[in-house]
């Protein structure tokens, strides 16, 4: 069962809807604030109609730990649900204890953002924060593909450079492309293209070592 636990604003809440629609989720909480007490109520009217369980916690939207505590709330509320975040309405205090939360428990972030046309929305998905974690066998996976030129033929191709199986090659291939950081392409085989995330994560990674970023000195 999916919990689907989504931050309102003032404007444009539309997005709320929309994930949940799209995702199909089992049952929506709302972070809202007393200013959005009216439309909490049609929203709870609306998902009676729908039939899928609707809930809310009213917060403060400047207080940053009063937020993240009652989104932690409901999420141990809810011990049989997958937890998901939409973070694409709120303020910037209530969308950040939002995206913290998922941090914490390694959960997925839902974007909601106009389309091109400006006429409907389209949705992107980030996914658990701990796969956007550049272990060794990652970044050697990620290094090796910068050095073919960005770009692979097949996992095979790319397994054979890297020195690893070709099972455990494709684990890292989709924990990358989970994170974003890759791409794939086509099937059977399947190619392999580095992104511009995945480039900088890369050289963010090089500085971190080079000017020693997290380093603790006891």
């Amino acid at each position: 069962m999916i919990l689907q636990i989504a931050t309102l604003g003032l404007f444009d809440n539309e997005r709320v809807i929309y994930a949940s629609t799209k995702r199909k989720v089992d049952k929506l909480v709302v972070i809202s604030t007393e200013k959005n007490r009216d439309e909490v109520e049609q929203m709870t009217r609306d998902f009676k109609k729908r039939r899928i369980p609707f809930g809310y916690v009213e917060v403060d939207p400047l207080k940053f730990k009063p937020v993240l505590a009652a989104v932690l709330d409901v999420v141990a509320a809810h011990p049989d649900y997958d937890v998901e975040f939409n973070v694409s309405c709120g303020t910037r205090i209530m969308a950040g204890a939002a995206h913290m939360a998922a941090t914490v428990i390694g959960a997925p972030l839902i974007f909601i953002v106009n389309s091109d046309d400006g006429e409907s929305y389209e949705m992107t998905t980030w996914g658990n924060p701990y796969e956007a974690i550049l272990t060794a066998g990652r970044r050697k996976v990620l290094d090796t593909l910068a050095n073919m030129g960005g770009k692979s033929n097949s996992v095979k191709d790319l397994a054979e450079e890297s020195g690893f199986s070709r099972g455990m090659t494709t684990r890292h291939v989709n924990a990358l492309f989970r994170a974003g950081y890759i791409v794939k392409n086509g099937s059977r085989p399947v190619s392999v293209e580095i992104t511009d995330i995945g480039k900088i994560i890369l050289r963010l990674k090089q500085l971190r070592k080079e000017r020693g970023w997290g380093r603790r000195e006891d």
